[in-house]
């Protein structure tokens, strides 16, 4: 389980394994969210500002570690932002996944994990590639 603000667990998670429904979800935002429409599932992150002010930093400490296990099952995983995205028309995104999944006015939805095989296996980051120089050691 992942930590949460005064251990409030303000999120809640939507599995999501509906096609119509995943396709309609692939086109809550402007780009970056097409390839959820042939994912066999998503996990939709969701917070309540009401509950904790802290929503969103517990909810995406929940969401990269559930990204954690989900590869540690074999599968693959793709973080899709919602929160403070926009469809061309200007619609938030969030107001999109509202009304598909019926969630309440103070629900919003941090963000939406694609689960799947992946398409193709990326080879890790070279440790060559961190930047050190934005890492500061205070003595």
């Amino acid at each position: 389980m992942s930590p949460t603000s005064k251990n409030q667990r303000s999120w809640q998670f939507i599995v999501v394994t509906n096609a119509a429904v995943l396709q309609e979800m692939s086109m809550a935002k402007d780009a970056g969210s097409a390839f959820l429409a042939d994912a066999p599932m998503a996990i939709v992150v969701v917070g309540d500002a009401e509950q904790n002010s802290c929503w969103i930093e517990d909810g995406a400490i929940a969401a990269i570690s559930m990204q954690y296990q989900i590869e540690d099952l074999g599968l693959g995983s793709c973080w899709i932002q919602i929160r403070g995205r926009h469809q061309k028309d200007g619609t938030s995104s969030n107001s999109v996944i509202q009304r598909l999944l019926h969630l309440h006015q103070s629900q919003d939805v941090l963000c939406v994990l694609a689960v799947g095989h992946p398409a193709d296996v990326r080879k890790p980051q070279s440790e060559e590639m961190l930047k050190w120089e934005q890492v500061k050691y205070l003595k």
